[in-house]
């Protein structure tokens, strides 16, 4: 079984129990968040991220790049 990580929306959610209130966290397999899934948004994952997906998550991109065209600065004169 596979769990992931949920924050409870919307409502106090009773699992196995125990009471989450509404904002809290919880762990649970993909086929108990199926049956709850109307109160459970997925929280994203706090692993570190491996390899090949920092490669994929940073190719391409500039850390100073401000979505301007080559010659176009802020302080560009006439």
């Amino acid at each position: 079984m596979n769990t992931k990580t949920y924050r409870v929306r919307g409502i106090d959610l009773d699992h196995d129990g125990k009471r989450y209130p509404e904002g809290s966290t919880i762990e649970m397999g993909d086929d108990e968040a199926a049956e709850k899934r109307r109160w459970l948004e997925p929280v994203a994952s706090t692993e570190p991220l491996t390899l090949v997906e920092q490669t994929k998550s940073t190719k391409g991109s500039k850390a100073d790049d401000k979505g301007q065209s080559t010659g176009q600065g802020e302080g560009d004169k006439q």
